[in-house]
């Protein structure tokens, strides 16, 4: 009989020598990628759990949450910088089918009992998407908040506020702007995801990375979230139509773009972090596909790492991601190189082999975490005096895993 094993709690167990300490991000209070699990990647560590779904191929990164509009939904437990009141941002991206009759679902909910609810809904007005509150603190958000999708394709959907201005975009664009003053509730209660409490008012449809912020953003702030997951539609349509060179010269313009941000305020370097990780990724696979010389691989994955540290979780999402792309011996190299700046992504290795694994790919995960090993190994040797715990705890892992 095979015993599933969590290899974050091995990795803990094994690893007791190692302590993992991430800085919390106070403007980007929350980061769910929705890539296999409901992990926090803001650095903040509000992780959610799964109550029903499946994963399915989505808009950014590896997966989407598959809602079936019966049970299906996700749980994120209160946290005190969860508790959004004056000034927010909420950011999502969603994929519903048409609607013919109105049937309206919670999108992204803060339910604590009826006299306390806030939440971006869909369908309670066929093809609407809007911003509902039930205990109304000062004027009702409600009321322009709408915003029509007549297709089942993937839209972007950014709500703002800043203590006086309230905001709606639809794909980086912005559909409303008006004055209002109201206030959210800010007592102790979850956040769900496709449900109003996990009980009633599912979606149906499909939901990628959920953004929360604890302050308005900007319309070159979003227009930056809607690029990122904008990028593979629009290196698909190139590479679909046999213009690879075309891709790599899309990316690099992106990167060039939005590589200086030395004047840019806070929120927006974050923002433009997780934006180039994305592209200097699809950069990598781009060089990749022309055959390009091997060092341009490796700089496109070196810089899609360097670009993006908010956590472990996204450090070891990245490096997941990059393992496929590079041959073992180039994997190996870049993360022994790596981990002289970051010991953390060892976590980050260890969470996304349970990704992998829960996701039906045991293989994937064994060899992620063998090559992983052979980059420590090579880290080690030339790094004798750190005072880490030793690798073999990382290989007894990588066995336990054959147990899964």
């Amino acid at each position: 009989m095979r015993v599933k094993i969590s290899v974050v709690a091995l990795l803990f167990v094994l690893m007791p020598g190692i302590q993992f300490s991430e800085s919390a991000n106070v403007e980007l209070v929350g980061l769910w990628p929705l890539d296999g699990d409901i992990t926090d990647c803001s650095g903040n560590n509000n992780d959610g759990y799964l109550d029903g779904g499946s994963w399915v191929k989505g808009q950014i990164g590896s997966s989407a949450l598959y809602l079936n509009g019966l049970s299906d939904g996700a749980t994120i437990p209160d946290a005190p910088e969860l508790r959004i009141g004056s000034e927010f941002s909420i950011s999502l991206w969603l994929k519903v089918p048409n609607q013919t009759t109105p049937r309206g679902g919670y999108l992204f909910s803060r339910h604590g009992g009826e006299s306390s609810q806030q939440a971006v809904i869909y369908g309670n007005k066929t093809d609407i998407v809007e911003f509902y509150q039930n205990k109304i603190n000062g004027a009702d958000p409600r009321p322009d908040s709408q915003m029509i999708i007549k297709d089942d394709a993937w839209h972007h959907i950014v709500y703002s506020y800043d203590g006086l201005t309230w905001e709606g975009y639809l794909d980086g664009k912005q559909i409303f702007k008006t004055q209002r003053l109201f206030l959210l509730n800010t007592d102790p209660y979850p956040w769900y995801i496709g449900s109003a409490n996990g009980k009633n008012a599912f979606v149906n449809g499909a939901i990628d990375e959920i953004s929360l912020f604890s302050h308005s953003l900007t319309d070159n702030e979003v227009a930056l979230l809607y690029l990122k997951g904008d990028l593979i539609k629009r290196c698909n349509e190139l590479s679909q139509n046999g213009m690879n060179k075309e891709v790599v010269t899309f990316l690099e313009s992106v990167i060039n773009n939005h590589a200086n941000d030395e004047e840019d305020p806070h929120n927006t370097r974050q923002i433009k972090k997780i934006l180039l990780s994305n592209t200097y990724f699809h950069l990598a696979q781009a060089h990749k596909d022309l055959n390009a010389e091997g060092d341009k691989v490796i700089e496109a994955c070196k810089s899609a790492i360097e670009t993006n540290m908010l956590s472990a979780f996204c450090t070891g999402q990245v490096l997941a991601d990059l393992y496929e792309i590079l041959t073992t011996e180039q994997y190996e190299t870049l993360f022994a190189s790596f981990l002289n700046k970051s010991i953390n992504c060892l976590k980050g290795i260890a969470e996304q082999a349970r990704v992998l694994n829960s996701n039906g790919r045991f293989n994937d995960a064994i060899k992620f975490i063998e090559v992983s090993l052979g980059g420590y190994d090579k880290w080690r040797s030339k790094n004798p005096n750190v005072i880490v715990t030793d690798k073999k705890h990382l290989q007894k892992i990588s066995r336990l895993l054959l147990l899964v």
